[in-house]
This record gives C-alpha cells, structure tokens and sequence, in this order.
C-alpha cells in the first residue's frame, strides 16, 4: 500500500486547493490517495502565477503549463523536477510530459467525442466567422484580410471588429451563446497565438463543438489529436492563396462540405484519455511503483 500523496498548489490559475479539476481527477477518477498539505507537501503543482513555489525547498516541484513560454530559458522550467505542458518537443516521458489541456479538460466528458463527432445538420446562410482579442499575430491578421477579398468574414471579437455581433460576458452563459453563434457559420478561423508544436488551444475545440469547420493554423503536429479530413489545415498547404481557393471549393460544394463537417475528429473514446492521464501522473507520484506503466 503506497502512502498518502501530500501536495499543495501555489501560483496556478486557480484558488482552492480542495476543489479544482487537479485534486478531483487524482481522488475521484484515478482512485489517487492524495491530502493537501500547506506546510510540509511532497509535491509542488505551481504555473506561470508567482514565485512563491519557491519556499517549498523540500519538495518535488511540478510545473504545469499551458500559455506562451520561453522554453529554453523559463527558470520555472529549467529547475522543476517535472513539467506538464503543451510543448511537444520537451516530451520525455521522465521528466517532461506532453498533454493538451483540450484533452485534458474535454476529453473526460462523456458526451464531448459523441457529439463533436456527429455534428448537426444545420443549413448555414453565414460563411466565416474571426473571434480574436490577440492582434499580435500576423500571420492570422493577413489571412484574414486575404479571406476577406473572397467573401466577408464576420470579425465581432477585439481585433479588426467589421459586424455588430455581441456575445455576453463568460459570467453570462458565455460559452453557450457563443457556440450558438459561431455555429450559424460555415467556417471559422482557428489560428493559434503561436506556431509551436504540440500546441493546442480552445479555438479549434471550439469551432468542432459548435458545429461548424475550423480553418486552423499553428501546431504542426495537429494530426496527432485531430484526424486529417476534419477541418481544413493551413499547413497541408503550400501559401495562403492555395488554402483560400481550397476553402472556395468547399463553400461552393455542398457535399464536400458536409463530408468535412461529418468527419471522425477523434478516434479514441473518454476511457482512452482518462487512461492516458492516469498513467502520467502515475508516473510522477510512483515513479518507483509497478503501478507506474
């Protein structure tokens, strides 16, 4: 019988130790024997909010991460014992582990792979829809404009807002109301932040659960998560010009756009990422146990 975990979280994103989506999958799925403890943790889960991970002198130190880093030179990174992060090219399986927070997040919901996997069957009237508050990157500020000389598309978020389309407030039933709105679209722009591999982030998740095709740039290596034929991927093409007269042939063929939007985006089940998840932090808290796979 292995002993109580003892951890403590510190500058993460979220407040409670006692009640966040960490401690409820290490008790409630996974069957972990954990406690918080303040004063003396074997464990350390700590993000990109403070320094204050520091004082735990004794303890193991886990950094999780899923915003932009430096991550050749991101202290937090270099002197963890462990990392949990979205950068593919650290994946170690020792040290440092890959996981998107998509799958972490979404993946254990029962209805989340049903339903992104039979979309609805809706008649658009609206072609493409640009929700961004981020104008630093240009790469998704050109495509848009260049998008835009085929056909207008709706840009109702901070940067470069062209329509009068309002979505309320997170507090506000947010995430419901904007997947209804971004659903009425036959396409939406799903570009990341960065171009980084390994990183995946809400747009796309978004785009499949609303109902409507992603045309997504930013992670190479997006297969490994999503199934080709799903969306469209900006990378599958050579410039700009090719994923537009692409993304003209599929609004102009009725058929084609419905294989797309009825394509398997995810081939495994909820089991399979809860397993998945598991295992890696199986391997942090029993590295030396046979239950560590």
């Amino acid at each position: 019988m292995n002993k109580p975990i003892k951890i403590m979280f510190t500058d993460i994103w979220f407040k409670d130790p006692n009640n966040n989506r960490f401690i409820n999958k290490f008790r409630q799925d996974f069957g972990f024997d954990v406690e918080i403890d303040s004063n003396n943790p074997d464990y350390i889960l700590y993000s990109i909010g403070g320094d204050s991970y520091k004082k735990y002198t004794n303890a193991k130190k886990i950094f999780i991460c899923w915003e932009p880093i430096n991550i050749k030179n991101d202290i937090r990174l270099l002197t963890c014992d462990y990392s949990v992060t979205y950068y593919s090219d650290l994946e170690d399986n020792i040290k440092h582990f890959y996981f998107t927070p998509i799958i972490e997040k979404s993946g254990f919901a029962e209805n989340f792979i049903e339903s992104i996997n039979k979309p609805l069957l809706i008649n658009k009237q609206k072609f493409c829809c640009f929700i961004i508050s981020n104008g630093s990157c240009n790469d998704r500020n050109n495509f848009f404009k260049k998008l835009c000389f085929y056909k207008k598309v709706d840009s109702f978020g901070g940067v470069m807002k062209n329509c009068d389309v309002i979505i309320p407030s997170r507090n506000e039933g947010w995430d419901r109301e904007y997947l209804n709105v971004i659903g009425e679209y036959k396409f939406m722009i799903t570009f990341e932040n960065n171009l980084n591999n390994g990183v995946i982030t809400e747009k796309i998740y978004n785009a499949f659960k609303a109902n409507t095709v992603p045309i997504y740039w930013g992670n190479k290596e997006i297969y490994k998560i999503f199934n080709k034929g799903s969306f469209i991927n900006v990378h599958d093409f050579s410039n700009f010009e090719g994923v537009i007269e692409y993304i003209k042939k599929v609004d102009n063929d009725d058929n084609l756009y419905n294989e797309i939007l009825n394509s398997v985006k995810l081939n495994n089940d909820s089991n399979f990422f809860k397993e998945k998840t598991k295992n890696m932090w199986e391997k942090i808290f029993y590295p030396n146990s046979d239950i560590a796979k």
